[in-house]
């Protein structure tokens, strides 16, 4: 993998195609992993909590060797969300608005 992709931010477009793939699905509505790099960098979207009418764009790194999360395993996003499910997390930049 090129290394510039360490560094690398998120481009709206991709917000925007999350959200419109977060909004697609039926309630509740099920995080939606936007994008998950090597280097531990994950990027979701979720319904803010008890009220659906309000997304939360969420950035966060997780150090997936410390914590038993196989990048390369076919079934890592299950690891993630489950992940993400049990443990607090320490997110470092949350983005709250309304998909309107």
């Amino acid at each position: 993998m090129n290394r510039a992709a360490l560094y690398r931010q998120l481009g709206g477009h991709h917000w925007k195609n999350g959200i419109r793939d977060h909004l697609k699905q039926t309630y509740p509505r099920q995080r939606t992993i936007i994008a998950s790099y090597f280097n531990g960098w994950n990027y979701v979207i979720e319904d803010t909590p008890n009220n659906s009418q309000y997304l939360q764009l969420k950035t966060f790194h997780i150090n997936y060797n410390n914590n038993n999360i196989d990048f390369e395993s076919p079934n890592f996003e299950q690891q993630l969300n489950q992940y993400i499910d049990t443990n607090p997390l320490s997110v470092l930049n949350v983005r709250t608005s309304s998909p309107i």
